[in-house]
Formats: structure tokens, C-alpha cells, sequence
């Protein structure tokens, strides 16, 4: 960074938007070259946005021990009860009881590897209301709610013995131009119904996962609402992108991150803000620089 951190934001860098093939999987630059692993990622933070011990978030478990051996964090785990069938963990979520039984198990798997090498949290989903891979009827959103409940005070209760946190994470449902924008048909479009979910497992280790792109483009009123779940202590990790098109934070978009972030500080957020923008400038690392000043307040 050309400027040190002022220290008030725990900032992390998202793994997928930096280091999934953008060519094939994102479909938004062809012409990019090959994308970043792990290790690239985080050299390039430290070579090239000075940041001596980089905290990255979603990386996949491969990485783990050799993020461990160089001292550094996984902010959030990534669960993905069903790689083999290539199901993004967001469709198959704990609203559906027919999967729920897996993806209690991946989620419970994920907390123990993170709590052994002292991770904070690990991700979870709502589903959606019809799964696109075998139909059925939709789920109503009550059964949704019921459903989540029952699955998630399982793995809270173990998240709490091994002191890690649970986050349930809100999305859009009406960006429909890319399918890591938006996604249509998830349950946990509403971000009242997430957060009374949490509250409904009544958990300490169990918390939303507070995504400013999604919430604004399914609500607005990004502070407000922000400051209301951090006042009753519901908020466990926050993810940035600019909006609309989940590109670079700047002043091209409706968001205006540094009052967001000063928020954030104003409500003793003692999180990870994980930066999980899809780049489209010429250098990676320029834009999670970018990213980095503009919220560090």
C-alpha cells in the first residue's frame, strides 16, 4: 500500500473472484491470462500491495496447511458438500431437507479443520427454493425458515465447542445477467429473513454474513440496515463489491464504501471485511489495492 493502514478495518481478500478461471467459470474476460492460485495471490500481496500478512477468505482446503505454515488466516471456510456433482454450495442449502443431512456433515467437517489451525468462521446457505438439477415443488418460505433453523442449531452447537463462527450468508435474487452476480431463485434474498433466522438459532456463534453488494441491490439503505444488526450483535463477517455489476469499489458506483465503513467502526465491528469484487481492471492487485484505500477509514 502506498499509505500504511490506519488499522480500524480487518481487511481480507476473497479467493475466487481473483483466482477462478475468469475465461470459462466468471465469463468476463477472455482475453485474461491464466488466473492466480493461491500462492500467487498472496505473493502479489505482499510484493505488490505491501501487505506483509495477507488474510484471505473462501480459499480451497488444498491451501490450508501451506497458509498455515506461513502464519497466515483463511477468514471464512468455504463448504462444498457436492464438488463431485459441480452444485455451487449456494443452490443446495440448509432450507432443503432432502440434502440437509450432507450439508450439516461438509459444514460440521469445514468448522473442525478451521478451528485447528484457528480460523474465525466458516460460510453457510439458505438453498434455493427448487433445486435446478432435479426440479420439484418449490420450498415455501416458512418450511425454508423451519428447515434452516433445525439444520443450523446442529452445527451451531458445534461451532460453539470449537469456537468458531457460523455465517449465513444473504444474496440477491435479481441480478440475472451473470451467474455470480445474482442468483435467482435463492431463499435468502429477503435480509430480515436471515436475520431472524440467526436469531431463531439463538447462538452466539451463529451470525449473518452481511454481503453490502447483495444487500444493496435486493434493499438499499445499506447503513441503516447495517447498524441495526450491529447493534444486536448479528453481524459476522461483511463482504464488499461495487454495485451495480459486483466490479471495482469507486465513485462510479451507487455504494460509497468509506461511510459504510466508518459504520462499521462506529459499531465496534471487530470482523474481517472481505474484499469479493470481480476485477475487470488490467491488474489484479491494483484493484484490490484499489479497494483497500477506499474502505481503510
Amino acid at each position: 500500500m502506498s499509505t500504511p493502514l490506519k488499522g480500524n478495518i480487518r481487511h481480507d481478500v476473497a479467493w475466487w473472484p481473483f483466482c477462478l478461471d475468469r475465461a470459462t467459470v466468471l465469463n468476463t474476460r477472455p482475453d485474461e491470462p491464466m488466473p492466480l492460485d493461491t500462492k500467487g495471490l498472496v505473493t502479489g500481496l505482499r510484493e505488490h500491495c505491501g501487505i506483509a500478512k495477507p488474510v484471505i477468505e473462501l480459499a480451497p482446503q488444498a491451501d490450508y496447511e501451506w497458509l498455515a505454515s506461513q502464519g497466515l488466516v483463511n477468514a471464512m471456510g468455504f463448504v462444498d458438500p457436492f464438488g463431485s456433482d459441480k452444485i455451487p454450495p449456494f443452490v443446495r442449502g440448509f432450507n432443503n431437507p432432502k440434502y440437509r443431512k450432507q450439508v450439516i456433515e461438509a459444514t460440521i467437517a469445514e468448522i473442525d479443520l478451521h478451528a485447528s489451525f484457528k480460523w474465525p468462521n466458516v460460510i453457510s446457505f439458505v438453498g434455493y427454493a427448487v433445486d435446478p438439477t432435479d426440479g420439484g415443488n418449490p420450498i415455501k418460505r416458512s418450511k425454508a425458515m423451519t428447515s434452516c433453523v433445525t439444520g443450523l442449531k446442529q452445527v451451531a452447537k458445534h461451532a460453539e465447542a470449537k469456537r468458531v463462527v457460523i455465517c449465513l450468508e444473504h444474496l440477491n435474487s435479481r441480478d440475472t445477467t451473470h451467474p455470480m452476480r445474482g442468483h435467482p431463485g435463492y431463499q435468502g434474498d429477503n435480509l430480515d429473513f436471515v436475520a431472524e433466522t440467526v436469531r431463531r438459532v439463538g447462538s452466539p456463534n451463529m451470525k449473518v454474513l452481511f454481503d453490502c453488494y447483495h444487500v444493496q441491490v435486493m434493499h438499499g439503505d445499506v447503513i441503516r440496515r447495517l447498524r441495526a444488526l450491529l447493534a444486536e450483535g448479528l453481524v459476522g463477517h461483511i463482504h464488499t463489491a461495487g454495485c451495480p455489476g459486483r466490479g471495482e469499489l469507486g465513485p462510479s458506483q451507487e455504494l460509497y464504501y468509506p461511510a459504510v465503513m466508518a459504520a462499521l467502526v462506529e459499531g465496534r465491528y471487530a470482523g474481517y471485511v472481505g474484499h469479493e469484487h470481480i476485477p475487470v481492471l488490467p491488474d489484479k492487485f491494483v484493484s484490490i489495492e484499489n479497494s483497500i484505500s477506499i474502505c481503510d477509514v
